[in-house]
């Protein structure tokens, strides 16, 4: 025997006992059961293609999975299913986003669109669901208490005979889960420079809640907020002068947007000032203040840009008509500010929306 070797019998041939080892570690992973490797998410089986503010596909993997029967079949289909969602620009549709979903190997689709990718998602999942023959109200928990229709075969089949719709032609659960995902709350800063409410065109600043609506013909908006001078003026009438401030709540509502969608957009929109301006007397013997209340209707043009979904800034301009005009004088004849029969205004602000 040599340093380095081992002896082998010349009955054994090479390899005999590598041929049955390796055949038995290929039955084994030929007849593993696959079932419950069925029921996991396949990120790789999916074909999801969205703008990045869009839900990823992993959650849409989830929302189908609760809604669909556990069973390998169902959870097939669902993997089968190829969504689209891209946003438009410039389109003519009733939404900034158009989404699609169609069953692997089909060129038949079920279309939706909205004004938000969130909006857009849940209504595909809704879509989804139904044309794989599931209940979309609640999700299951098990085959048992939802037991499914038809095979991975039969529901891609019977999905490709669909045709594409809009939200308005959902069923009912559908259309009342998506106009609650129409209503979206936010907020809003704003930059005011108007001329009735103080002697001179006044800076003001301010803030408020906002509320969005996306229905079929108009798509209402909504700010109720507050503002207030940036800095008090000061006016002067012969050897006198005075100072002036004022503080208001603002509602405003613009019930159109034109056109609908889109990036860039108008809207006409009707408001009610109600605060308080205070005047008080400088410089002089037996000086005083006095305040009185600031009720004003305006109406205004509203340019409105979509930077991001949910975020926007714009501008208006408008005019402003005073319902209550007060007069601060020291003499009947020293009149220092008296409240004009109109003004003008014009104004910037900032929104962000968040989702429903």
């Amino acid at each position: 025997m040599r340093p380095g070797r081992h002896d082998r019998s010349p009955d054994t041939p090479p390899g005999t006992l590598a041929r049955p080892l390796s055949l038995l570690l290929v039955g084994a992973f030929a007849f593993a059961p696959s079932g419950a490797l069925a029921d996991e998410p396949r990120a790789d089986a999916l074909h999801y293609e969205t703008p990045p503010e869009c839900p990823a596909s992993r959650e849409w993997t989830a929302q189908l999975y609760q809604r669909l029967p556990a069973s390998p079949s169902s959870h097939a289909a669902a993997n089968a299913l190829r969504v689209h969602i891209e946003r438009r620009p410039t389109k003519t549709n009733t939404g900034d986003y158009h989404g699609v979903v169609r069953a692997a190997g089909t060129e038949e689709a079920r279309a939706v669109d909205g004004t938000s990718c969130r909006e857009v998602f849940e209504a595909l999942v809704l879509v989804a669901v139904l044309s794989l023959g599931a209940d979309p109200g609640e999700p299951s928990d098990d085959a048992a208490s939802h037991p499914t229709s038809s095979p991975a075969g039969n529901a891609a089949s019977e999905f490709a005979r669909t045709e594409p719709t809009s939200l308005a032609d959902q069923p009912p659960a559908a259309e009342g889960s998506q106009r609650r995902a129409n209503l979206r709350w936010g907020a809003a800063g704003l930059v005011l420079v108007q001329s009735a409410i103080a002697p001179n065109p006044s800076l003001d600043v301010g803030a408020g809640l906002i509320a969005r609506w996306s229905l079929a013909g108009f798509e209402p908006w909504l700010l109720v907020g507050v503002y207030t001078a940036a800095a008090s003026q000061t006016a002067r009438v012969e050897n006198a002068a005075a100072r002036f401030e004022h503080t208001a709540l603002r509602a405003v509502g613009c019930p159109w947007r034109f056109p609908g969608p889109g990036w860039l957009a108008l809207r006409p929109c009707l408001g009610l000032d109600v605060g308080q301006t205070r005047g008080e007397g400088l410089g002089i013997s037996r000086s005083s203040s006095n305040s009185s209340a600031w009720l004003a209707a305006r109406g205004e043009l509203r340019l409105e840009f979509s930077i991001y979904d949910g975020l926007s800034a714009g501008g208006a301009g408008g005019a402003a008509l005073p319902l209550i005009r007060p007069r601060f004088y020291f003499e009947p004849d020293a009149v220092v500010f008296e409240t004009p029969a109109w003004g003008l205004e014009g104004s910037a602000f900032v929104a962000w929306l968040f989702d429903g």
